[in-house]
């Protein structure tokens, strides 16, 4: 069971960055191991345990007026351009939304608020992308180690044991740290 909850807050994970596809993937992982027909079934199962953690990871802190961010363009603003960041001030600050370069955000997760695909990214210093440009990185590559449940790049058995170990045991100091709270 404690594997299956780190396939979902992996996949948690993979949402926080927008990675639809991989997030997919290791949904589609679980949902093999569990014999269910399709995700679907499994996000309709666990939809609200999933929606709690996704929105406990997405919980940024709240910007202020004046506060320099870095804009990332993405999707059809990033499309024939390179992605570069771009330094924006906050120029308003509410109680649900925050406002950069004309453009409103969520103050929950810094989202921009659109009904269509969003066209920057936020970020709060230029280091915090280059973080998770590598984990988004490392994470595919994990992802692909294991795909569908199987050891494809034939990791020894007693190597595997050790990644679970590390794993577990990050996984106990939050839990305790969330006790302590």
């Amino acid at each position: 069971m404690k594997l299956i909850w780190l396939q979902l807050k992996l996949a948690a994970l993979y949402i926080k960055e927008d990675n639809f596809y991989c997030a997919h993937k290791v949904l589609a992982g679980y949902v093999f191991k569990q014999s269910i027909i399709s995700s679907m079934a499994l996000i309709r199962n666990n939809y609200n345990k999933f929606k709690r953690l996704v929105w406990r990871l997405q919980k940024m802190k709240k910007p202020e007026v004046g506060q320099t961010l870095y804009s990332l363009n993405v999707g059809n603003a990033a499309r024939g351009k390179p992605q570069e960041l771009a330094p924006v001030k906050v120029t308003k600050v509410g109680r649900k939304y925050f406002t950069c370069h004309g453009r409103p955000y969520y103050i929950k997760n810094w989202r921009e608020k659109t009904d269509y695909m969003p066209e920057s990214n936020l970020y709060s210093s230029p280091q915090e992308y280059k973080e998770a440009k590598e984990a988004t990185k490392i994470c595919e590559f994990i992802s692909t180690t294991f795909e569908y449940g199987r050891n494809s790049r034939n990791i020894p058995l007693s190597e595997l044991k050790e990644i679970e170990r590390i794993i577990f045991s990050v996984e106990a100091a939050k839990n305790e740290n969330q006790r302590d709270d």
